[in-house]
């Protein structure tokens, strides 16, 4: 039970004992209800709130520094450059050595035709030397200086064919090695080549990460800074109108206080007046056949009850 239906029912309990007589209802009276409905009108309705409390600070956001140093990009460039300059330097030397794999698969198969070739002037030689010898011997001639000369001129001839082989082989030779210090000497330029290139690019691209690295850490902490500051302006702002909104809070007060107390005696009159017009017992009657009006009188229903039982 709230203190005021406590108070009610006092000043009830009363007005009872003092011969008074009350009507105990089941339901609400029309009046009741319509006077009620009127006296709700009435009621103080605070107004929305002009300024909702600012948050304490803005919410701004820092930018997370970056935290690489100048060694991480050096490492970063290295890998970069290492990983275009080795890819490359791989497929030069690849095609190179590729290149020297057919010399060296010619030089194996000279080298096969120059043992056939000799073989099978050895072995046309060697079918001369027995004809002539066979002739020799038909004809008593075996040991003569004849037939001693002409196996001489065959093996001359033997001499000068396998001289001629060699002579072509090692001239084929000559020339397949030729072309291997040419792909070599190739290989070696454009290796340097690349190395120039490369020791450009990585001075390059380092100053440009240098340069980019330095310039994001210049931007972060900058804008950082606008936060930190815009952040500063912000609390000496709300500081300045907190100091403000204290006078102007206790204003508002105030005058929320008296809008309050002008609608209580404005809701109390409007009930004192409908059921002063009642009459003294009626009203007395209807005023405690409710106990709804103990939340609306709230206190007053001491100067109430007195008003209506002892009005002019």
């Amino acid at each position: 039970m709230s203190d005021y239906l406590e108070k009610y029912n006092k000043v009830k309990e009363k007005y009872i004992q003092s011969g008074g007589k009350v009507d105990e209802r089941d339901t609400e009276s029309e009046l009741t209800t319509k006077l009620l409905a009127e006296v709700d009108k009435l009621a103080y309705v605070p107004e929305d709130s002009v300024g909702k409390d600012a948050p304490q600070k803005l919410d701004l956001v820092k930018l997370e520094d970056d935290a690489r140093t100048e060694e991480d990009i050096k490492k970063e460039v290295e890998a970069l450059i290492e990983a275009k300059y080795g890819k490359a330097v791989q497929e030069k030397q690849k095609l190179a050595e590729e290149k020297i794999e057919e010399i060296d698969s010619k030089k194996l198969q000279n080298a096969t035709q120059k043992s056939e070739n000799e073989a099978n002037i050895n072995q046309i030689y060697d079918n001369y030397v027995e004809n002539a010898e066979n002739q020799a011997l038909k004809r008593g001639l075996a040991r003569s200086s004849i037939i001693i000369n002409q196996l001489d001129g065959i093996e001359q001839s033997r001499a000068d064919e396998l001289s001629k082989n060699a002579t072509e082989y090692m001239s084929f030779l000559r020339n397949l090695e030729d072309e291997i210090f040419e792909i070599e000497t190739a290989l070696d330029e454009d290796l340097s080549m690349l190395e120039l290139d490369k020791a450009s690019e990585h001075q390059k691209l380092l100053n440009e990460k240098t340069n980019e690295l330095a310039k994001t850490k210049k931007e972060i902490a900058e804008f950082n800074n606008n936060v930190e500051k815009m952040q500063a302006e912000y609390q000496l702002k709300k500081q300045s109108t907190d100091q403000k909104n204290v006078k102007t809070a206790e204003e508002i007060l105030n005058k929320e206080n008296d809008a309050k107390q002008k609608a209580r005696e404005e809701q109390y009159n409007l009930i004192l007046k409908t059921l002063k017009a009642m009459g003294k017992e009626q009203g007395l009657n209807e005023l405690f056949s409710n106990p709804r009006y103990a939340e609306y009188l709230k206190h007053d229903i001491d100067d109430l009850y007195y008003n209506l039982r002892y009005m002019k």
